[in-house]
C-alpha cells in the first residue's frame, strides 16, 4: 500500500508506467513507496547534476536525466545497462546508454583565418566533454577567400577524428556550408572536441559560422 493524502491505495499490481504516472500526479507523503522499499525518486526520472551523477549507485535498467549544461537547460536521458541479454557483464566501461535524440552540447559562430601553412584553431570552436565515453560529433563551417581546396578537421583529445574539404573555388566566392559527422570513442572526461581550418594556398581563407555539436552514445 502507498499513502496518498488520507487514503491508502494498493499500487503494487499496476504496470510500472502507470505507477510513475500516478506518483507524478499524486506526490506521496512518505519518501518511500511500498514496492520493496524502492525510493519514489527511482520510479520516475530523477534529474542529477554532474557531481551527483558521479556518486550514484544505480540499479540495472535505471534511467535518469543528467544535467550537462545548466545555462542552456541541456539534459541527457541515460539508462544504466551493465549486463548483456544473457546476464553476462558487458566489456565496455561505459555503462550508461543514451536515449536516441539526446539534445547536443554545441558551440556556434566560430571563426578562423588560415593559409596552407598550418592548421589553425577556430575561435569559439571547442567543447569539453562532461563525462568519459563514446560520442557522436557534427561539425562544419562556411568559407570565403583563398584558392584551391579548403579544409576543416575535427580533433578529439588531440587526435583527428574527421576531415572535410571544399573543392577548388576561385578566391572571393562564397561556398555553401560544409558539414561533417563522425564518432569518437573511449574519450576520458575533460577531453576537448575542436575544429581547425586550413587554406589551400598562401592566400587567406576565412571560415565563418563554424559549429561543433556533440551527443552521447554511452558514458560512464
Amino acid at each position: 500500500m502507498a499513502l496518498f493524502g488520507n487514503a491508502e491505495i494498493d499500487i503494487s499490481q499496476l504496470p510500472m508506467a502507470d505507477i510513475a504516472a500516478w506518483l507524478e500526479l499524486n506526490p506521496p507523503q512518505l519518501p518511500y513507496s511500498s514496492l520493496s522499499g524502492i525510493p519514489v525518486a527511482d520510479l520516475t526520472l530523477q534529474k542529477y547534476n554532474l557531481s551527483q551523477f558521479a556518486q550514484l549507485t544505480p540499479k540495472e535498467g535505471q534511467e535518469v536525466l543528467l544535467e550537462v549544461d545548466v545555462t542552456n537547460g541541456i539534459l541527457w536521458r541515460v539508462r544504466y545497462s551493465k549486463l548483456n541479454a544473457d546476464g553476462s557483464v558487458k566489456t565496455s566501461p561505459y555503462v550508461w546508454e543514451a536515449s536516441a535524440g539526446a539534445a547536443p552540447l554545441s558551440v556556434v559562430g566560430a571563426t578562423c583565418s588560415a593559409t596552407n601553412a598550418s592548421w589553425i584553431d577556430f575561435t569559439g570552436g571547442a567543447i569539453t566533454i562532461p563525462r568519459p565515453g563514446d560520442y557522436l560529433i557534427d561539425y562544419g563551417a562556411q568559407v570565403t577567400g583563398g584558392n584551391a581546396n579548403k579544409y576543416i578537421q575535427c580533433l578529439a583529445n588531440g587526435a583527428q577524428v574527421g576531415e572535410i574539404y571544399w573543392s577548388t573555388v576561385t578566391g572571393g566566392s562564397f561556398n555553401p556550408p560544409l558539414v561533417g559527422g563522425t564518432a569518437a570513442t573511449g574519450l576520458p572526461a575533460g577531453s576537448v572536441i575542436k575544429i581547425q581550418g586550413l587554406g589551400g594556398d598562401t592566400s587567406t581563407a576565412t571560415f565563418t559560422n563554424g559549429f561543433v555539436r556533440i551527443r552521447p552514445i554511452r558514458i560512464n
